[in-house]
């Protein structure tokens, strides 16, 4: 509890949590098993953007204390900023993976996925020239 910063809460009922510190209270018990690896479903949804950073600097910290983190998420800008690897599926099915450059600059494999391209993709993309080239 520590670890997250949320000491304070270990004498409130769950009830009274708010949907943040419920998903850190979960989080803290998982980690009190010591495990190798960690898998977050749509870890950021419903956050704030300060506690959704929060958050990711945490599994940034896990990383680096040698715990595998795995994040299934449908928001693009983080699977880019964040994941070294990723698995891209469609309908249940794995139809692309990669280093996250490679295979977010896949516009077949984006299409395919029915994904839009991160934006920092699309400006760096901009700004080699694939769009503004053509103005």
């Amino acid at each position: 509890m520590n670890t997250l910063g949320i000491s304070d809460l270990k004498d409130r009922p769950t009830y009274l949590l708010s949907y943040g510190q419920k998903k850190r209270v979960s989080i803290a018990s998982i980690l009190a098993m010591k495990p190798s690896v960690i898998i977050f479903d749509e870890p950021t949804i419903w956050l704030d953007s300060q506690q959704a950073e929060v958050l990711i600097d945490f599994f940034n910290q896990l990383q680096q204390e040698g715990i595998t983190v795995v994040i299934s998420t449908h928001n693009i800008d983080l699977a880019y900023s964040w994941d070294d690897y990723i698995y891209i599926m469609k309908g249940g099915r794995l139809i692309g993976e990669g280093i996250a450059e490679e295979a977010f600059e896949d516009k077949l494999l984006m299409s395919e996925a029915s994904l839009v391209q991160p934006l920092l993709v699309e400006l760096y993309q901009d700004f080699k020239g694939e769009r503004f080239s053509k103005r």
